[in-house]
């Protein structure tokens, strides 16, 4: 049978305490990481479809010969001319293409 001293019980649990305060450490920051990626992804998505708004307004643009094209979807709303390109999103620029 083994024979564990005081001191040596009071070493292992300050072990176990420090490695758990590092594992909850670790965890605290890899949950804040997938947050802001899942906020980055959104952006980027936003962005991603504001582009593409932009490119069919420029096309119907070109398509209609015409000084001026409006497309409107999913909230946002693409206003191209001859000069620019905006695209909006609750009254708020989200994309502009000179």
């Amino acid at each position: 049978m083994w024979r564990v001293s005081m001191k040596n019980r009071g070493f292992v649990l300050a072990e176990s305490v420090v490695s758990l305060i590092i594992l909850s450490i670790a965890i605290s920051l890899l949950a804040t990481c997938y947050q802001g990626i899942g906020y980055q992804r959104q952006r980027l998505t936003k962005e991603l479809i504001a582009a593409r708004l932009a490119k069919e307004a420029t096309d119907r643009l070109v398509a209609t010969k015409g000084n001026r094209a409006i497309i409107r979807s999913n909230g946002l709303y693409a206003y191209a001319c001859s000069s620019y390109v905006e695209v909006y999103h609750r009254q708020r620029l989200v994309l502009r293409v000179s």
